[in-house]
């Protein structure tokens, strides 16, 4: 398999790419647009509109969008692996990194063991 250069960013890695220190926007990020809609409403609630505004600007061209296809494909995956507890968003966000060749990352254990998957340690805001 060809090494995967792309990243998918979940919701909790958005944020803290983005709001934290480890933002390293040089890597080719994707991420989708549930992933993007939790991660403005977070920064909404968290830090304002005017932050939530900066988030889609910084964003708005990295989003993949979900097809028919993509839909079906991330509820076999998720019907498939329910037994992990994985949301309809990062389900969804795996699929399509799947898909793009990219890594998935994400801070989410219940995606230990499956391929292309990078977990990152969860920081919680302070």
């Amino acid at each position: 398999m060809a090494r995967l250069t792309a990243e998918f960013w979940d919701t909790r890695v958005i944020l803290q790419r983005i709001h934290g220190n480890d933002a390293d926007l040089g890597v080719n990020a994707r991420t989708g647009i549930m992933n993007l809609y939790e991660a403005v409403h977070n920064t909404l609630l968290r830090q304002g509109k005017r932050e939530a505004r900066g988030l889609l600007a910084i964003l708005g061209n990295t989003i993949e969008e979900l097809s028919h296809e993509r839909i079906l494909a991330a509820s076999e995956f998720r019907v498939r692996e329910k037994h992990r507890g994985l949301s309809y968003a990062d389900a969804a966000g795996y699929v399509t990194a799947r898909e793009l060749n990219a890594v998935f990352v994400t801070t989410d254990k219940a995606f230990k063991g499956l391929p292309g998957v990078k977990i990152v340690l969860r920081v919680e805001p302070s």
